[in-house]
């Protein structure tokens, strides 16, 4: 992907007590022989309990 069309990628997992919803932002490409490695930054984060309650946040 051009550095150009890099943009912020969301994520959301969800574990059996908690989700958690992360916005990455690629900030390099490492190609290798079996593949290529992604470096992203976290631009922020939020860990909630599964009755929606936040228990942590970074802007």
């Amino acid at each position: 992907m051009p550095a150009t069309q890099a943009q912020a990628v969301c994520h959301q997992t969800v574990g059996r007590d908690f989700s958690l919803e992360a916005v990455l932002k690629i900030v390099d490409v490492q190609p290798g022989s079996g593949g290529s490695t992604i470096v992203t930054g976290v631009e922020s984060y939020t860990l909630r309990a599964l009755d929606g309650s936040t228990l942590a946040r970074l802007p």
